[in-house]
């Protein structure tokens, strides 16, 4: 209950932060700005799911993680996986012919690898996994 309630926690911390941040400074006048709001916003909207998932199962009497949510982590991060290497792989292309920062390329190839695991984990979650 207490990992649960500090998910949720967490992610209202962050989202006022972001708030706070977003009405100081106010400016897109950078496309990376654009795409930085819906992404932190995407990733923040998946802990409050999972948070308020799992306090839902505790007041059921169910256990936090069962052997179904345990496959789905597994299965999800190993394809994940594999799929970030070639996600790497095309940012170190683009990085080629197009010149940006160092740390542009590093924290767009993460944000790109946790949008990857959640579009996994929400394919596996909500759609099943086939019997192996």
């Amino acid at each position: 209950m207490k990992k649960s309630i500090f998910i949720i926690i967490l992610s209202v911390v962050v989202v006022l932060t972001i708030a706070v941040w977003f009405f100081k400074t106010y400016s897109f006048e950078d496309v990376q700005d654009l795409l930085l709001y819906p992404i932190i916003l995407i990733i923040l909207t998946w802990g409050l799911f999972i948070g308020i998932s799992r306090i839902r199962s505790q007041r059921k009497g169910q256990p936090p993680e069962d052997e179904f949510s345990r496959k789905v982590m597994r299965k999800a991060s190993s394809i994940s996986f594999y799929v970030s290497i070639y996600a790497w792989l095309i940012l170190s292309y683009i990085d080629d012919h197009v010149q940006f920062e160092t740390h542009s390329v590093i924290g767009l190839g993460i944000l790109v690898m946790v949008i990857i695991f959640v579009g996994f984990w929400t394919i596996f979650r909500f759609w099943g996994i086939r019997d192996e």
